[in-house]
Protein backbone atom coordinates (compact mmCIF):
# COMPACT_ATOMS: atom_id res chain seq x y z
CA UNK A 1 0.00 0.00 0.00
CA UNK A 2 0.94 3.71 -0.22
CA UNK A 3 2.12 5.05 3.33
CA UNK A 4 0.68 8.53 4.61
CA UNK A 5 4.04 9.76 4.74
CA UNK A 6 4.59 8.98 0.37
CA UNK A 7 1.14 10.38 -0.30
CA UNK A 8 2.46 13.48 2.09
CA UNK A 9 5.34 13.86 -0.32
CA UNK A 10 4.03 12.55 -4.24
CA UNK A 11 4.36 15.59 -6.45
CA UNK A 12 5.96 17.63 -4.84
CA UNK A 13 8.97 18.18 -7.61
CA UNK A 14 6.05 18.91 -9.70
CA UNK A 15 4.54 21.37 -7.25
CA UNK A 16 7.58 23.06 -7.09
CA UNK A 17 8.17 23.23 -10.74
CA UNK A 18 4.92 25.64 -10.58
CA UNK A 19 5.92 27.39 -7.37
CA UNK A 20 9.31 28.84 -9.11
CA UNK A 21 7.72 29.38 -12.16
CA UNK A 22 5.53 31.57 -10.13
CA UNK A 23 8.31 33.11 -8.46
CA UNK A 24 9.77 34.34 -11.74
CA UNK A 25 6.83 35.59 -13.38
CA UNK A 26 6.79 37.88 -10.07
CA UNK A 27 10.56 38.31 -10.57
CA UNK A 28 10.01 39.25 -13.91
CA UNK A 29 7.28 41.46 -13.74
CA UNK A 30 8.84 43.52 -10.76
CA UNK A 31 12.10 43.81 -12.93
CA UNK A 32 10.15 45.01 -16.33
CA UNK A 33 8.66 47.62 -14.02
CA UNK A 34 11.63 48.71 -12.27
CA UNK A 35 13.62 49.09 -15.51
CA UNK A 36 10.92 50.61 -17.48
CA UNK A 37 9.41 52.83 -15.30
CA UNK A 38 10.93 56.26 -16.78
CA UNK A 39 8.58 55.58 -19.33
CA UNK A 40 5.42 55.99 -17.39
CA UNK A 41 5.93 60.11 -18.18
CA UNK A 42 3.04 60.44 -21.13
CA UNK A 43 0.15 58.20 -21.67
CA UNK A 44 1.35 57.08 -25.26
CA UNK A 45 5.27 56.30 -24.16
CA UNK A 46 3.48 54.08 -21.30
CA UNK A 47 1.05 52.27 -24.02
CA UNK A 48 3.80 51.32 -25.96
CA UNK A 49 5.98 50.34 -23.43
CA UNK A 50 3.31 48.04 -21.65
CA UNK A 51 2.59 46.55 -25.14
CA UNK A 52 6.19 45.68 -25.53
CA UNK A 53 6.70 43.84 -22.37
CA UNK A 54 3.10 42.29 -22.52
CA UNK A 55 4.74 40.75 -25.81
CA UNK A 56 8.01 39.54 -24.47
CA UNK A 57 6.44 37.80 -21.33
CA UNK A 58 4.16 35.89 -23.38
CA UNK A 59 6.42 34.49 -25.21
CA UNK A 60 8.84 33.30 -22.72
CA UNK A 61 5.91 32.55 -20.27
CA UNK A 62 4.09 30.05 -22.99
CA UNK A 63 7.61 28.67 -24.11
CA UNK A 64 8.14 27.99 -19.95
CA UNK A 65 4.66 26.77 -19.59
CA UNK A 66 5.25 24.33 -22.68
CA UNK A 67 7.96 23.14 -21.71
CA UNK A 68 6.71 22.43 -17.71
CA UNK A 69 3.92 20.78 -19.13
CA UNK A 70 6.35 18.28 -20.88
CA UNK A 71 8.12 17.86 -18.08
CA UNK A 72 4.59 17.05 -15.88
CA UNK A 73 3.45 14.44 -18.38
CA UNK A 74 6.65 12.52 -18.11
CA UNK A 75 6.44 12.47 -14.44
CA UNK A 76 3.06 11.94 -14.08
CA UNK A 77 4.10 8.45 -15.98
CA UNK A 78 6.67 7.87 -14.29
CA UNK A 79 4.68 8.26 -10.69
CA UNK A 80 1.74 5.93 -11.47
CA UNK A 81 3.63 3.85 -12.86
CA UNK A 82 5.58 3.03 -9.46
CA UNK A 83 2.82 4.13 -7.23
CA UNK A 84 0.67 1.47 -8.77
CA UNK A 85 3.29 -1.13 -8.42
CA UNK A 86 4.03 -0.47 -5.11
CA UNK A 87 0.43 -0.47 -3.68
CA UNK A 88 -0.59 -3.21 -5.19
CA UNK A 89 2.36 -5.73 -4.63
CA UNK A 90 1.29 -6.33 -1.33
CA UNK A 91 -2.28 -6.58 -2.02
CA UNK A 92 -1.43 -9.09 -4.31
CA UNK A 93 0.45 -11.29 -2.17
CA UNK A 94 -2.14 -11.10 0.54
CA UNK A 95 -4.66 -12.43 -2.48
CA UNK A 96 -2.05 -15.69 -3.09
CA UNK A 97 -1.56 -16.29 0.59
CA UNK A 98 -5.15 -16.32 1.89
CA UNK A 99 -6.92 -17.42 -0.76
CA UNK A 100 -4.86 -18.56 -3.18
CA UNK A 101 -5.25 -16.39 -6.05
CA UNK A 102 -2.94 -15.70 -8.27
CA UNK A 103 -2.96 -11.90 -9.58
CA UNK A 104 -0.36 -12.23 -12.84
CA UNK A 105 -3.51 -12.43 -15.04
CA UNK A 106 -4.94 -9.05 -13.53
CA UNK A 107 -3.92 -5.96 -15.67
CA UNK A 108 -4.45 -2.48 -14.33
CA UNK A 109 -2.96 -0.90 -17.24
CA UNK A 110 -6.31 0.41 -18.64
CA UNK A 111 -7.26 2.09 -15.13
CA UNK A 112 -3.31 3.37 -15.35
CA UNK A 113 -4.08 5.20 -18.34
CA UNK A 114 -7.33 6.76 -17.32
CA UNK A 115 -5.21 7.90 -14.14
CA UNK A 116 -2.58 9.63 -16.65
CA UNK A 117 -5.42 11.01 -18.55
CA UNK A 118 -7.09 12.74 -15.80
CA UNK A 119 -4.32 14.31 -13.99
CA UNK A 120 -3.01 15.65 -16.89
CA UNK A 121 -5.99 17.14 -17.69
CA UNK A 122 -5.96 19.01 -14.48
CA UNK A 123 -2.24 20.13 -14.75
CA UNK A 124 -3.29 21.47 -18.30
CA UNK A 125 -5.77 23.61 -16.40
CA UNK A 126 -3.75 24.47 -14.02
CA UNK A 127 -1.04 25.30 -16.46
CA UNK A 128 -3.85 27.79 -18.63
CA UNK A 129 -4.58 29.38 -15.16
CA UNK A 130 -1.13 30.29 -14.59
CA UNK A 131 -0.59 31.65 -17.98
CA UNK A 132 -3.86 33.92 -17.66
CA UNK A 133 -3.12 35.11 -14.28
CA UNK A 134 0.46 36.39 -15.08
CA UNK A 135 -1.05 38.17 -18.15
CA UNK A 136 -3.53 39.70 -15.46
CA UNK A 137 -0.89 40.20 -13.22
CA UNK A 138 1.19 42.69 -15.60
CA UNK A 139 -1.30 44.67 -16.40
CA UNK A 140 -2.60 45.28 -12.51
CA UNK A 141 0.62 46.05 -11.70
CA UNK A 142 1.60 48.02 -14.63
CA UNK A 143 -1.62 50.20 -14.30
CA UNK A 144 -1.44 50.59 -10.72
CA UNK A 145 2.63 51.94 -10.80
CA UNK A 146 1.30 54.40 -14.01
CA UNK A 147 -1.86 55.48 -11.83
CA UNK A 148 0.05 56.50 -8.93
CA UNK A 149 2.24 58.03 -10.47
CA UNK A 150 -0.62 59.91 -12.73
CA UNK A 151 -2.46 61.25 -9.58
CA UNK A 152 0.62 63.49 -8.74
CA UNK A 153 0.35 61.39 -5.19
CA UNK A 154 3.61 59.17 -5.58
CA UNK A 155 6.73 60.19 -7.18
CA UNK A 156 8.06 57.80 -10.22
CA UNK A 157 10.15 55.71 -7.69
CA UNK A 158 7.70 55.99 -4.90
CA UNK A 159 4.76 54.77 -7.34
CA UNK A 160 7.24 51.53 -8.60
CA UNK A 161 8.18 50.44 -5.19
CA UNK A 162 4.92 50.37 -3.99
CA UNK A 163 3.60 48.61 -6.99
CA UNK A 164 5.87 46.12 -6.46
CA UNK A 165 5.52 45.51 -3.13
CA UNK A 166 1.65 45.15 -3.48
CA UNK A 167 2.79 42.55 -6.48
CA UNK A 168 4.68 40.47 -4.07
CA UNK A 169 1.98 40.19 -1.36
CA UNK A 170 -0.93 39.26 -4.23
CA UNK A 171 1.38 36.63 -5.76
CA UNK A 172 -0.18 35.99 -9.42
CA UNK A 173 -3.42 34.87 -8.29
CA UNK A 174 -5.35 31.91 -6.59
CA UNK A 175 -7.14 28.88 -8.37
CA UNK A 176 -11.03 28.98 -7.94
CA UNK A 177 -12.97 25.50 -7.51
CA UNK A 178 -16.71 25.06 -7.90
CA UNK A 179 -16.97 24.53 -4.23
CA UNK A 180 -15.31 28.43 -3.45
CA UNK A 181 -12.20 26.73 -1.78
CA UNK A 182 -9.17 28.76 -3.36
CA UNK A 183 -5.54 27.62 -3.44
CA UNK A 184 -2.38 28.53 -4.68
CA UNK A 185 -0.94 27.33 -8.16
CA UNK A 186 1.78 24.82 -6.50
CA UNK A 187 -0.86 23.60 -3.28
CA UNK A 188 -3.28 23.05 -6.71
CA UNK A 189 -0.80 20.71 -8.28
CA UNK A 190 0.19 19.32 -5.63
CA UNK A 191 -3.40 18.31 -4.23
CA UNK A 192 -4.17 16.97 -7.59
CA UNK A 193 -1.02 15.05 -7.70
CA UNK A 194 -1.45 13.43 -4.70
CA UNK A 195 -5.82 13.09 -5.05
CA UNK A 196 -4.91 11.18 -8.66
CA UNK A 197 -2.17 8.66 -7.00
CA UNK A 198 -4.39 7.81 -4.03
CA UNK A 199 -7.13 7.70 -6.39
CA UNK A 200 -5.81 5.23 -9.12
CA UNK A 201 -4.56 2.64 -6.14
CA UNK A 202 -8.02 2.86 -4.65
CA UNK A 203 -9.60 1.58 -8.01
CA UNK A 204 -6.77 -1.00 -9.07
CA UNK A 205 -7.66 -1.86 -5.02
CA UNK A 206 -11.65 -2.18 -6.30
CA UNK A 207 -10.48 -3.64 -9.45
CA UNK A 208 -8.55 -6.59 -7.43
CA UNK A 209 -11.45 -7.15 -4.88
CA UNK A 210 -14.15 -7.50 -7.44
CA UNK A 211 -12.03 -10.22 -9.72
CA UNK A 212 -11.46 -11.77 -6.13
CA UNK A 213 -14.92 -11.42 -4.78
CA UNK A 214 -14.09 -9.96 -1.91
CA UNK A 215 -16.61 -8.54 0.83
CA UNK A 216 -14.26 -7.46 3.70
CA UNK A 217 -11.81 -4.69 3.68
CA UNK A 218 -9.88 -2.66 6.25
CA UNK A 219 -8.99 1.08 5.67
CA UNK A 220 -6.03 2.26 7.31
CA UNK A 221 -4.97 4.67 9.67
CA UNK A 222 -2.50 7.51 10.62
CA UNK A 223 -1.75 9.75 13.32
CA UNK A 224 -2.55 13.55 12.41
CA UNK A 225 -5.78 12.82 10.44
CA UNK A 226 -8.21 15.28 10.05
CA UNK A 227 -11.31 15.12 12.78
CA UNK A 228 -13.72 14.15 9.67
CA UNK A 229 -11.69 11.35 8.41
CA UNK A 230 -10.19 9.80 12.03
CA UNK A 231 -13.43 9.02 12.81
CA UNK A 232 -13.81 5.64 10.01
CA UNK A 233 -9.78 5.43 9.97
CA UNK A 234 -8.28 2.04 11.07
CA UNK A 235 -11.73 -0.10 10.91
CA UNK A 236 -13.29 -2.52 9.19
CA UNK A 237 -16.11 -2.44 6.44
CA UNK A 238 -18.26 -4.91 4.12
CA UNK A 239 -18.58 -3.36 0.68
CA UNK A 240 -21.09 -5.59 -1.11
CA UNK A 241 -22.94 -7.67 1.40
CA UNK A 242 -23.94 -6.73 5.32
CA UNK A 243 -21.42 -8.96 7.08
CA UNK A 244 -21.07 -9.59 11.09
CA UNK A 245 -21.39 -6.01 12.66
CA UNK A 246 -19.58 -4.13 10.39
CA UNK A 247 -20.60 -1.06 8.76
CA UNK A 248 -21.03 -0.37 5.34
CA UNK A 249 -17.92 0.75 3.61
CA UNK A 250 -19.36 3.69 1.40
CA UNK A 251 -21.99 5.07 3.95
CA UNK A 252 -19.12 5.20 6.33
CA UNK A 253 -16.14 6.81 4.62
CA UNK A 254 -17.79 8.42 2.27
CA UNK A 255 -15.77 6.92 -0.35
CA UNK A 256 -16.14 8.24 -3.41
CA UNK A 257 -17.34 11.91 -2.46
CA UNK A 258 -14.34 14.53 -2.31
CA UNK A 259 -14.92 14.99 1.24
CA UNK A 260 -14.58 11.06 1.92
CA UNK A 261 -11.98 8.14 1.70
CA UNK A 262 -9.95 8.65 -1.77
CA UNK A 263 -10.94 12.27 -2.16
CA UNK A 264 -9.41 15.48 -1.72
CA UNK A 265 -5.92 15.46 0.10
CA UNK A 266 -6.84 12.33 1.46
CA UNK A 267 -3.78 9.85 2.59
CA UNK A 268 -5.86 6.73 3.37
CA UNK A 269 -6.30 3.43 1.73
CA UNK A 270 -8.03 0.29 2.13
CA UNK A 271 -7.66 -3.35 1.09
CA UNK A 272 -8.86 -6.67 1.44
CA UNK A 273 -9.44 -7.60 4.94
CA UNK A 274 -8.58 -11.70 5.88
CA UNK A 275 -10.07 -12.64 9.57
CA UNK A 276 -6.40 -14.73 9.68
CA UNK A 277 -4.63 -11.66 9.27
CA UNK A 278 -6.28 -9.57 12.21
CA UNK A 279 -6.48 -5.80 11.96
CA UNK A 280 -3.21 -4.56 11.62
CA UNK A 281 -4.11 -0.96 12.88
CA UNK A 282 -5.64 -2.01 16.07
CA UNK A 283 -2.82 -1.71 17.99
CA UNK A 284 -2.42 1.83 16.40
CA UNK A 285 -2.86 4.53 18.73
CA UNK A 286 -4.52 7.50 17.44
CA UNK A 287 -5.97 9.01 20.89
CA UNK A 288 -3.74 12.35 20.47
CA UNK A 289 -4.99 12.44 16.96
CA UNK A 290 -6.68 16.11 17.35
CA UNK A 291 -3.62 17.74 19.14
CA UNK A 292 -1.25 15.90 16.35
CA UNK A 293 -3.39 17.02 13.31
CA UNK A 294 -3.58 20.49 14.98
CA UNK A 295 0.27 20.73 15.41
CA UNK A 296 1.09 19.91 11.60
CA UNK A 297 -1.66 22.39 10.48
CA UNK A 298 0.25 24.89 12.59
CA UNK A 299 3.70 23.02 11.41
CA UNK A 300 2.49 23.37 7.62
CA UNK A 301 1.04 27.11 8.39
CA UNK A 302 4.96 27.98 9.36
CA UNK A 303 6.36 26.47 6.17
CA UNK A 304 4.14 28.60 4.33
CA UNK A 305 5.26 31.71 5.84
CA UNK A 306 8.93 30.74 5.60
CA UNK A 307 8.61 30.04 1.92
CA UNK A 308 6.62 33.85 1.73
CA UNK A 309 9.54 35.80 3.29
CA UNK A 310 12.61 33.98 1.34
CA UNK A 311 10.15 34.55 -1.75
CA UNK A 312 9.77 38.06 -0.83
CA UNK A 313 13.45 38.54 -0.43
CA UNK A 314 14.22 37.19 -3.53
CA UNK A 315 12.14 39.16 -5.42
CA UNK A 316 13.02 42.52 -3.71
CA UNK A 317 16.74 41.67 -4.11
CA UNK A 318 16.33 41.39 -8.22
CA UNK A 319 14.25 45.15 -7.64
CA UNK A 320 16.71 46.75 -6.17
CA UNK A 321 14.62 46.65 -2.64
CA UNK A 322 15.78 46.94 0.88
CA UNK A 323 15.04 43.61 2.46
CA UNK A 324 16.16 43.80 6.10
CA UNK A 325 12.58 43.05 7.42
CA UNK A 326 12.38 39.98 4.97
CA UNK A 327 15.54 38.47 6.66
CA UNK A 328 14.44 38.98 9.85
CA UNK A 329 10.81 37.14 9.43
CA UNK A 330 12.76 34.61 7.49
CA UNK A 331 15.13 33.82 10.64
CA UNK A 332 11.44 34.31 13.26
CA UNK A 333 9.83 31.79 11.30
CA UNK A 334 12.30 29.50 11.21
CA UNK A 335 13.14 29.80 14.84
CA UNK A 336 9.54 29.35 15.33
CA UNK A 337 9.03 26.50 13.24
CA UNK A 338 12.05 24.44 14.84
CA UNK A 339 10.94 25.18 18.38
CA UNK A 340 7.28 23.80 17.41
CA UNK A 341 9.27 20.44 15.89
CA UNK A 342 11.28 19.88 18.88
CA UNK A 343 7.78 20.27 21.13
CA UNK A 344 6.71 17.17 19.80
CA UNK A 345 7.62 13.44 19.00
CA UNK A 346 5.71 13.03 16.47
CA UNK A 347 6.92 16.48 14.13
CA UNK A 348 9.56 16.16 11.87
CA UNK A 349 11.42 19.10 9.99
CA UNK A 350 10.19 18.97 6.04
CA UNK A 351 12.86 20.80 4.37
CA UNK A 352 11.33 20.84 0.88
CA UNK A 353 8.40 22.50 2.54
CA UNK A 354 10.43 25.70 3.59
CA UNK A 355 12.57 25.89 0.54
CA UNK A 356 13.60 29.70 -1.00
CA UNK A 357 13.92 30.18 -4.65
CA UNK A 358 16.94 31.79 -6.07
CA UNK A 359 15.19 33.98 -8.42
CA UNK A 360 16.77 33.49 -12.03
CA UNK A 361 14.69 36.31 -13.97
CA UNK A 362 13.61 36.42 -17.69
CA UNK A 363 16.14 39.15 -18.60
CA UNK A 364 18.94 36.61 -18.68
CA UNK A 365 22.12 38.89 -17.63
CA UNK A 366 25.74 37.68 -18.73
CA UNK A 367 27.21 38.27 -15.39
CA UNK A 368 30.86 39.29 -15.34
CA UNK A 369 31.08 35.62 -13.91
CA UNK A 370 31.91 33.99 -10.44
CA UNK A 371 34.93 35.53 -10.98
CA UNK A 372 34.38 39.39 -12.31
CA UNK A 373 35.54 39.32 -15.74
CA UNK A 374 37.52 42.17 -17.12
CA UNK A 375 36.28 45.14 -18.87
CA UNK A 376 37.67 48.47 -20.28
CA UNK A 377 36.50 50.13 -16.34
CA UNK A 378 38.76 47.76 -14.41
CA UNK A 379 41.41 46.65 -17.24
CA UNK A 380 39.88 44.27 -19.77
CA UNK A 381 40.13 44.85 -23.44
CA UNK A 382 36.53 46.07 -25.36
CA UNK A 383 35.91 44.16 -28.37
CA UNK A 384 36.73 45.71 -31.42
CA UNK A 385 33.84 47.05 -33.77
CA UNK A 386 34.57 44.85 -37.06
CA UNK A 387 35.08 41.47 -34.90
CA UNK A 388 32.01 42.43 -33.26
CA UNK A 389 29.70 43.04 -36.64
CA UNK A 390 31.58 39.36 -37.80
CA UNK A 391 29.84 37.83 -34.67
CA UNK A 392 26.58 39.43 -34.42
CA UNK A 393 25.45 39.36 -38.31
CA UNK A 394 24.81 36.00 -38.19
CA UNK A 395 22.19 36.25 -35.03
CA UNK A 396 20.74 39.06 -36.54
CA UNK A 397 19.86 37.20 -39.68
CA UNK A 398 18.59 34.71 -37.38
CA UNK A 399 15.84 36.94 -35.32
CA UNK A 400 18.37 38.67 -33.09
CA UNK A 401 17.94 42.39 -32.38
CA UNK A 402 21.36 42.89 -31.18
CA UNK A 403 21.88 46.96 -29.62
CA UNK A 404 24.69 48.49 -27.90
CA UNK A 405 23.11 50.01 -24.86
CA UNK A 406 22.33 53.60 -24.29
CA UNK A 407 22.96 56.08 -21.14
CA UNK A 408 19.49 54.24 -19.56
CA UNK A 409 20.97 50.95 -19.90
CA UNK A 410 24.09 50.98 -19.31
CA UNK A 411 24.10 52.53 -15.93
CA UNK A 412 21.29 49.47 -15.47
CA UNK A 413 23.71 46.35 -16.49
CA UNK A 414 26.27 48.83 -14.48
CA UNK A 415 24.53 48.44 -11.32
CA UNK A 416 23.45 44.24 -11.86
CA UNK A 417 27.28 43.78 -12.56
CA UNK A 418 26.64 42.37 -16.26
CA UNK A 419 28.03 43.21 -19.35
CA UNK A 420 24.61 42.23 -21.31
CA UNK A 421 21.19 41.39 -21.07
CA UNK A 422 18.01 39.91 -23.19
CA UNK A 423 14.87 40.17 -22.73
CA UNK A 424 13.19 37.90 -25.49
CA UNK A 425 15.15 38.27 -28.76
CA UNK A 426 16.68 41.66 -27.72
CA UNK A 427 19.67 42.15 -26.26
CA UNK A 428 21.45 44.97 -25.07
CA UNK A 429 25.17 44.95 -24.68
CA UNK A 430 28.03 47.03 -22.25
CA UNK A 431 30.02 49.82 -23.75
CA UNK A 432 32.51 47.90 -22.20
CA UNK A 433 31.58 44.14 -23.39
CA UNK A 434 34.59 41.89 -24.44
CA UNK A 435 34.77 39.66 -27.01
CA UNK A 436 33.95 36.52 -24.54
CA UNK A 437 30.72 38.61 -23.28
CA UNK A 438 29.65 38.85 -26.87
CA UNK A 439 30.19 35.31 -28.15
CA UNK A 440 28.64 33.59 -25.11
CA UNK A 441 25.71 36.10 -25.02
CA UNK A 442 25.13 35.53 -29.23
CA UNK A 443 26.07 31.40 -28.19
CA UNK A 444 22.52 31.77 -25.43
CA UNK A 445 20.88 33.35 -27.69
CA UNK A 446 21.07 30.06 -30.37
CA UNK A 447 20.82 27.52 -26.91
CA UNK A 448 16.83 29.64 -26.06
CA UNK A 449 15.79 29.85 -29.48
CA UNK A 450 16.78 25.94 -29.91
CA UNK A 451 15.13 25.88 -26.62
CA UNK A 452 18.35 23.87 -25.10
CA UNK A 453 17.22 21.74 -22.15
CA UNK A 454 13.89 23.67 -22.25
CA UNK A 455 12.82 20.27 -20.50
CA UNK A 456 14.67 20.78 -17.04
CA UNK A 457 14.21 22.87 -13.89
CA UNK A 458 15.39 26.27 -14.14
CA UNK A 459 18.45 25.57 -12.19
CA UNK A 460 19.48 23.04 -14.10
CA UNK A 461 18.67 24.40 -17.67
CA UNK A 462 20.69 27.81 -16.31
CA UNK A 463 23.86 25.44 -14.88
CA UNK A 464 23.81 23.20 -18.26
CA UNK A 465 23.59 26.05 -20.47
CA UNK A 466 25.82 28.44 -18.99
CA UNK A 467 28.42 24.89 -19.18
CA UNK A 468 27.66 24.85 -22.63
CA UNK A 469 28.41 28.16 -23.24
CA UNK A 470 31.84 28.40 -21.29
CA UNK A 471 33.13 25.42 -23.37
CA UNK A 472 32.09 26.70 -26.30
CA UNK A 473 33.78 29.58 -25.54
CA UNK A 474 37.18 27.19 -25.24
CA UNK A 475 36.85 26.02 -27.84
CA UNK A 476 36.88 29.01 -30.01
CA UNK A 477 39.24 31.55 -28.57
CA UNK A 478 41.65 30.73 -31.27
CA UNK A 479 39.51 31.21 -33.94
CA UNK A 480 38.56 34.90 -32.13
CA UNK A 481 41.72 35.52 -31.32
CA UNK A 482 40.29 35.93 -27.24
CA UNK A 483 42.67 37.32 -25.02
CA UNK A 484 44.42 35.09 -22.86
CA UNK A 485 42.99 36.51 -19.51
CA UNK A 486 39.59 36.21 -20.70
CA UNK A 487 40.53 32.52 -21.61
CA UNK A 488 42.01 31.85 -17.98
CA UNK A 489 38.65 33.17 -16.13
CA UNK A 490 36.47 31.07 -18.53
CA UNK A 491 38.09 28.69 -17.32
CA UNK A 492 37.73 29.24 -13.45
CA UNK A 493 34.02 30.36 -14.59
CA UNK A 494 33.26 26.02 -16.38
CA UNK A 495 34.70 24.74 -13.44
CA UNK A 496 32.50 26.86 -10.83
CA UNK A 497 29.58 25.64 -12.51
CA UNK A 498 30.60 22.01 -12.79
CA UNK A 499 31.40 22.53 -8.74
CA UNK A 500 28.06 23.73 -8.54
CA UNK A 501 26.40 21.12 -10.64
CA UNK A 502 28.24 18.15 -8.55
CA UNK A 503 27.45 20.07 -5.37
CA UNK A 504 23.68 19.71 -6.09
CA UNK A 505 23.71 16.38 -7.13
CA UNK A 506 25.50 15.36 -3.92
CA UNK A 507 22.42 17.25 -2.08
CA UNK A 508 19.95 15.44 -3.70
CA UNK A 509 19.09 18.78 -5.56
CA UNK A 510 19.65 17.79 -8.97
CA UNK A 511 16.89 16.72 -11.50
CA UNK A 512 18.89 16.35 -14.72
CA UNK A 513 16.39 13.95 -16.13
CA UNK A 514 12.97 15.10 -15.27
Amino acid sequence: MLTPEYLEQVGSDLSDLYYDLETEIIADIAERLKINGDRMTTTAEYLVMKLEQMGYQHEYIQRRLASIMNISEQKVSQILDDSTYQSMRDSLQRAKTYESVDGSSISFDEQILQSKTAINAELKNLTNSTARMATNTMLRTFDDAYMKVSSGAYSLNQAVDQAIKELIDTGIGQVTYRSGTKRNIDTAVRVAVRTGVNQNALKCEEQLLEATEHNLVVVSAHMGARPSHAEWQGKIYWRDHPEGDYENFEEATGYGTGAGLGGWNCRHQFFAYYPEMGNPYEDVDTNGNQEVYELTQQQRYNERMIRKWKRRKAVYEKAGLDTTLENQKIREWTERNNALIKSSKYLKRQYANEKGYAVMPIEMYRRKGHTHRKTAHNGGKIIDKALYNRITKPAIKAGADIRIADDKWQKHLENQQASAVSIGNIIFFSKEATVSDVLEEIHHFYQNKKGMNDHLGVKERAILNEIDAKEYLLSSAKKYKIPLEEVELTKKQLESYKKEKEKLKKEGKWHENS
